[in-house]
């Protein structure tokens, strides 16, 4: 699992979940990530329109991208390049969206 970056942020976008891939790819440790906002990994030209997306998202718990593979600039060890994702809304037991999970990877 470590060719493959998975991020999970709560409904506020703060990053809760960073696994080795993620350090890999973005070159930020758990440490250093859990807690921050997703903008640490979203280019500054399209934060605007990703903290849009997100925020319908959370609150309309529906994503025209959820589970369906997706190309994506992040910025990664400072530099902004494509990976390929697939997204997922994280749902509480009372099926509320409580936040947003995706799996990144470089594209070969």
């Amino acid at each position: 699992m470590e060719k493959h970056a998975i991020v999970a942020a709560d409904i506020s976008g703060t990053i809760r979940l960073w696994n080795a891939g993620a350090e890999k790819l973005f070159g930020f440790s758990g440490v250093e990530a859990i807690g921050q906002p997703l903008d640490l990994i979203i280019p500054d030209d399209y934060r605007a329109q990703h903290g849009q997306c997100f925020a319908t998202a959370m609150s309309t718990a529906a994503a025209k991208l959820e589970g369906h593979p997706f190309d994506l600039p992040v910025k990664a060890r400072g530099q902004v390049v494509a990976v390929r994702g697939i997204l997922s809304l994280v749902r509480g037991p009372d099926k509320t969206v409580v936040g947003a999970m995706a799996v990144l990877t470089l594209p070969d």
